[in-house]
């Protein structure tokens, strides 16, 4: 039903005769019953009966009148709810997110995008970057680790360097090897670096799920780990051996990648939280 007819009807009612509907809303008697007509024959039923002294409401005519108020007052509601909008970032934001770059990047961006902009709505998914390269179409933004996605128009955020952490109080020799369950491109970066050094050796290996735990690991002196630059910074210098590992005599490093449509650009909750990303 038209806002128009739900007017209509209200004034109709108000009223209580054709003739004072009539006065109130500048319209001919005529008009006003062929309206009426129209919403009668759409919804099946009488919504007036007509008597000497006034229009009542039928028990179809109550639900109608009812549903045209709620309409009403939904419209008003949803123009003011527009009018606030005018100007500020807000609705709803999708983000997939590598859980490694959700764990250590995304937490101080995510805290400063929250302040500055309260309205915005944001729904978060964190998981391995193979799955989000397969599921990327599903976000507003999507950023995964590793190689780009080919034929897509995809941002480089940052390379990180892999570092080979361990305590410098016991011998590495000595440690097992902590390794965290990740994609399969990391980790034949990883075997590709094993091959190729003869200079470390381990003690056995240790596997678990997450990075932080293999991290947690590493802190308490349980063995040696290879861990991303990002998930390091915190990590004493004086306390642990970063090792920079290198491959055919270049540095290893992991490439974070940032991909989303060109025309999300167009929504303002997006274009925010672009603009705070350190792209290349």
């Amino acid at each position: 039903m038209k806002l128009d007819d739900c007017q209509l009807l209200i004034h109709v009612h108000k009223a209580g005769t054709m003739r004072g509907a009539a006065r109130s809303l500048h319209l001919s008697q005529p008009a006003i019953s062929q309206r009426l007509k129209q919403m009668e024959d759409l919804w099946g039923g009488a919504i007036f009966i007509r008597t000497h002294k006034k229009l009542l409401l039928t028990p179809l005519g109550e639900k109608i009148l009812t549903f045209a108020q709620e309409t009403l007052w939904r419209t008003e509601r949803l123009r003011e709810e527009l009018e606030q909008m005018k100007g500020s970032v807000s609705g709803r934001l999708s983000l997939g997110i590598s859980s490694v770059v959700s764990h250590y990047l995304i937490p101080p961006l995510l805290e400063k995008y929250t302040k500055t902009y309260p309205r915005v709505n944001i729904e978060l998914i964190s998981t391995t970057s193979d799955q989000i390269r397969r599921t990327f179409s599903s976000y507003h933004v999507a950023i995964f680790r590793g190689d780009r996605l080919p034929e897509q128009a995809s941002h480089l955020l940052l390379a990180d360097p892999l570092y080979l952490v361990f305590d410098k109080d016991i011998p590495i020799e000595k440690r097992p090897l902590i390794q965290w369950k990740s994609d399969p491109s990391l980790e034949a970066l990883i075997q590709a670096w094993m091959r190729s050094v003869t200079s470390f050796t381990f003690r056995g290996h240790v596997s678990v799920d997450q990075i932080e735990t293999c991290k947690q690991l590493m802190l308490r002196g349980v063995g040696a780990a290879i861990l991303p630059e990002m998930a390091i910074k915190d990590v004493s210098d004086q306390c642990f051996h970063k090792l920079p590992l290198q491959l055919d005599n270049q540095p290893l490093e992991r490439q974070t990648w940032v991909l989303y449509e060109e025309e999300a650009l167009s929504l303002p909750q997006v274009e925010a939280f672009l603009q705070l990303l350190p792209l290349k």
